[in-house]
């Protein structure tokens, strides 16, 4: 079996670890089958670093020397001329690629189907749907769809085309599966597939950074990205931040703060960020890991902490991996879904509606430390999400099989 991999976000060390996690369990589970992880226009060297080694992979960059590639992507798609945009050169050469495959998989990772509007996304899987290939759709979330403008309405139309043309579907957060509930979609109930792999690691040179002390993981997030968050000022954001950190130190003053950035490469950069909060406090103990440190070392620093705070989704998905305590700061309806899943919706603090007053006042950070909580265990949760993945892979795998 030909598959080929589509859609799979870089710079990012969560969808890494998703990625990583997904070539694993599919290389197990179709040793005889090759897999090409297809790119377009994306740095080899971030490439570089989702790379699962095996005969059976090959990840494949297609660069486009020709302009007008997103202009074709997204007004075919606005306008209903798909079979039009193929004579774009870099789109034949997709779509020679996807004739070849005998099924299409869109990798795990953000929403993209939803308030961010990922044309480009939808692009691809539409070209495959209007060639008429298998389409997998494998543990993601989307949601909810705008409606303002006519643009958002098409945007909408397509996407539930899509929605119900694939031949299987795995969501992963219980927000995502009300609304597909709403829309009369079949789909089978999974969380993000990262939480079905614990890396071991026997070196890890990041770990001559912390020390010896006992330490605790943080991971803000700026949000001012985020379509969310348009209404909160990126003053109050920062302060709301340098509250924990203050909340931490008067909490634990002998522990260091290790921060994780998820981001990298990017115009959002997770350690340009941590770096201005930094400077914005009194605290000396504040440890950044560079951005190069990948996700399987940023597991096994997890791993080793009393507790972490993120407000990145894989943050908190490597610390429920690894049994470590933790508060999620709920930024989109991804971490809920997932923590209501788990039955942890006690570790989170939800910012989703935060506002300039919320700050102010201190809330986020009292949340916080109510939620906070040490000596609970979290093998059962962890184990439950192990269970769930691999239920997931069952039935992709007798899907696939059954054709």
């Amino acid at each position: 079996m030909r598959v080929t991999i589509i859609n799979q976000p870089i710079n990012n060390r969560g969808d890494e670890a998703a990625h990583r996690s997904m070539m694993r369990e599919l290389n197990k589970r179709f040793p005889d089958s090759q897999f090409t992880v297809l790119f377009v226009n994306k740095d080899q060297e971030s490439i570089n670093e989702f790379i699962v080694p095996s005969s059976q992979n090959h990840y494949l960059t297609i660069k486009s020397f020709t302009k007008g590639n997103n202009f074709f992507k997204k007004w075919s798609l606005r306008l209903g001329l798909i079979s039009l945009s193929f004579l774009h050169p870099e789109h034949r050469r997709v779509k020679r690629i996807f004739l070849d495959s005998d099924l299409i998989i869109c990798a795990p990772g953000g929403i993209c189907m939803g308030g961010f509007q990922n044309w480009e996304h939808v692009y691809w899987l539409y070209m495959a749907k209007k060639l008429g290939k298998k389409i997998i759709y494998l543990s993601r979330s989307f949601g909810p769809f705008k409606t303002k403008t006519v643009w958002d309405r098409v945007f909408k139309k397509r996407s539930i085309e899509l929605l119900n043309y694939f031949d299987f579907l795995s969501i992963r957060d219980q927000n995502t599966m009300k609304l597909a509930d709403e829309l009369g979609l079949s789909y089978i109930e999974t969380v993000d597939t990262a939480l079905n792999f614990v890396p071991k690691i026997q070196e890890n040179k990041y770990r001559d950074l912390i020390g010896d002390e006992d330490y605790c993981v943080y991971v803000p997030n700026s949000l001012k990205w985020h379509h969310g968050f348009k209404n909160c000022s990126k003053e109050n954001i920062d302060f709301m931040y340098l509250q924990i950190f203050d909340l931490i130190r008067n909490k634990f003053p002998n522990l260091k703060i290790v921060m994780l950035p998820q981001l990298y490469k990017q115009r959002i950069n997770d350690e340009a960020y941590f770096k201005m909060l930094k400077t914005k406090t009194n605290i000396e103990n504040i440890i950044i890991i560079p951005e190069t440190c990948g996700s399987d070392l940023q597991q096994d620093i997890i791993s080793k902490a009393k507790f972490l705070i993120g407000a990145r989704y894989h943050s908190v998905v490597f610390a429920i991996n690894n049994e470590i305590p933790f508060v999620g700061l709920s930024y989109e309806h991804k971490i809920s879904g997932l923590l209501r899943i788990l039955s942890l919706e006690d570790r989170m603090v939800n910012i989703e509606n935060l506002s300039d007053e919320d700050v102010a006042s201190g809330k986020i950070s009292r949340e916080v430390e109510g939620v906070l909580k040490l000596n609970s265990s979290l093998n059962e949760p962890k184990y439950k999400a192990f269970d769930i993945v691999k239920d997931c892979f069952d039935a992709l795998e007798y899907k696939i099989r059954a054709k």
